[in-house]
């Protein structure tokens, strides 16, 4: 209920484990989006957008962290996070 409309700025994490394979992590945002894996940065889109999409693909096995840090300027926010094994 406090959280405005626009102009605000979130922080995920979480840690989780996962059966050895090939993965691609998807993420979509509107505006800016940082994912980092294992304290590492792989996605970095931090600047006013529409709604994108940043795919990359990543060798996991394991216990894992994922963080993620995301803000909106205006207008529509979105921010989504999706794994999936590609082998």
């Amino acid at each position: 209920d406090n959280i405005p409309a626009d102009k605000f700025a979130t922080f995920a994490e979480t840690t989780f484990d996962i059966t050895k394979g090939k993965y691609k992590i998807i993420l979509t945002s509107d505006d800016g989006v940082k994912l980092y894996l294992d304290g590492k940065l792989l996605i970095n889109n931090w600047n006013i957008h529409e709604s994108v999409v940043n795919e990359i693909e990543v060798e996991l096995n394991g216990k894992h962290k994922i963080e993620i840090e995301h803000f909106d300027a205006a207008g529509l926010a979105n921010l989504e996070l999706r794994l999936e094994k590609t082998w």
